[in-house]
């Protein structure tokens, strides 16, 4: 029988392969109002509850959180030991892939956002 974090996952493979919005931030403390603006805006979106996956989801479950907009984004930006993170409605409809990178300027956040509603954000307006 297959746990529930390990169906969500097998059910989220939907998203493979579908067509994407990136943008890449400074993974700094000083861009918490550009994360936050990004968070807000797809919470706009897609109002369902989130699933927040990390390392260890699958062995130790998943945090549902209530809104993209609840999400702690300075406890966020000072863990770059979570390397990738993903958000997923609860509704299935988005999916947000958040990746920490390494480059010689510093650490970069680059977040790839897809889905129904998602996938058609306008990150432009945060660059």
């Amino acid at each position: 029988m297959q746990t529930f974090p390990k169906k969500l996952r097998a059910q989220s493979q939907v998203f493979e392969g579908m067509a994407s919005r990136t943008i890449e931030l400074d993974f700094s403390i000083h861009e918490v109002e550009r994360f936050k603006k990004v968070f807000n805006n797809l919470s706009v979106l897609n109002i369902s509850r989130i699933y927040l996956w990390i390392e260890g989801s699958i062995d130790c479950g998943l945090v549902k959180i209530d809104s993209l907009a609840d999400i702690n984004v300075e406890y966020l930006l000072s863990s770059a030991d979570w390397g990738i993170m993903g958000l997923l409605s609860e509704d299935m409809k988005d999916y947000l892939l958040l990746e920490i990178n390494e480059y010689n300027d510093g650490l970069k956040v680059g977040l790839d956002a897809k889905g129904a509603n998602w996938g058609a954000i306008d990150f432009s307006h945060i660059q």
